[in-house]
């Protein structure tokens, strides 16, 4: 094989493989529209998906039963910060304590009707162990405290039943309003 023989048959492979170039040049730009494409599209989608009533015209109804934090994620009671709402582990809660007996200006002892088992009719006895409860009333001269005491009384069939606070205090404190409004 002759020189020109050798530079014919180089040039021949040469050729076959800018076709084969051009071909897979022409193949990466369709892949990198392909990908553009997609991308745009995946933005599109994602920015629909994520529409909430705190960054579009939607109602809050239609943010679905786990609302939105402030923050813009999804969830429940989760902040900034990454905690739950309310008293954290190891906080040391803030109550009123209760009065002792001797500053509260009224007593009301409240005893079961009835045996929560067996629905006999309960004695009232004297629970040294009762339920307080305090509703402190603010008059206009001195803080007038009400003192409720939920008694336990035992059944002869066993069962003990304490007193429920339910409904008595807010019907005694509905009572001492009334009489208030009504007083001369």
């Amino acid at each position: 094989m002759d020189a020109a023989e050798r530079i014919a048959e180089l040039e021949q492979q040469v050729a076959a493989r800018d076709r084969i170039i051009a071909e897979q040049s022409a193949r990466i730009a369709q892949l990198e529209k392909q990908v553009a494409d997609l991308t745009q599209m995946l933005a599109k989608l994602t920015e629909k998906f994520d529409r909430h009533s705190g960054n579009s015209h939607l109602p809050p109804s239609s943010d679905g039963p786990g609302g939105r934090a402030k923050d813009g994620r999804q969830g429940k009671g989760s902040g900034a910060s990454g905690r739950k709402r309310g008293g954290q582990p190891g906080h040391k809660g803030h109550r009123r304590g209760l009065l002792p007996p001797e500053e509260v200006d009224h007593i009301i002892n409240v005893f079961p009707e009835a045996c929560a088992n067996c629905w006999q009719a309960l004695a009232e006895v004297p629970d040294a162990d009762a339920s307080r409860y305090q509703v402190t009333e603010v008059p206009e001269i001195r803080p007038e405290t009400t003192e409720f005491r939920c008694h336990a009384v035992a059944c002869g069939c066993g069962h003990v039943t304490r007193a429920s606070s339910a409904g008595v205090v807010s019907s005694r404190s509905e009572v001492l309003v009334q009489m208030s409004t009504t007083a001369p």
